[in-house]
């Protein structure tokens, strides 16, 4: 990664978020302000530091991939491109989530109804047929 930072002229910068943290802010878990730091505080100090432009991205793996998009989503403009890698994408707010008995987001997601969410690979959105689908 790092020739090819070099060969492209690109600065990547990898901040680790606290486990379960989904990279927002927490109204539950006082001091667990990750969204903040990030948009407040590490973005201001990568331009301050670094020989970078005003042209920035944001990439997320797994959880990461929900905090990339809620950092997008928070501050449109601060990012010209987002994605995210298999991401875990929970559009509701922190709020909105079941609570949990050690604070992070829950292990099943449940949509705003209530009921499970349904896989991704689940035959009702995939009309390729599914060995590992259970919700037909």
């Amino acid at each position: 990664m790092q020739a090819l930072a070099a060969q492209y002229g690109l600065v990547i910068v990898t901040p680790d978020g606290d486990p379960g943290g989904w990279y927002v802010d927490s109204a539950r878990v006082e001091g667990a302000n990750i969204q903040s730091y990030l948009l407040k505080e590490l973005v201001p100090d990568v331009d301050h530091r670094l020989p970078v432009s005003s042209y920035r991205a944001v990439s997320g793996l797994s959880m990461g991939g929900n905090g990339a998009i809620a950092l997008a989503l928070k501050q449109p403009g601060t990012f010209h491109a987002v994605s995210s890698l298999s991401g875990v994408v929970e559009l509701a707010t922190v709020q909105d989530r079941p609570p949990s008995s050690t604070g992070s987001a829950p292990t099943t997601r449940t949509g705003r109804s209530g009921r499970a969410s349904r896989p991704a690979n689940c035959s009702r959105f995939n009309p390729a047929p599914c060995s590992t689908c259970t919700c037909s």
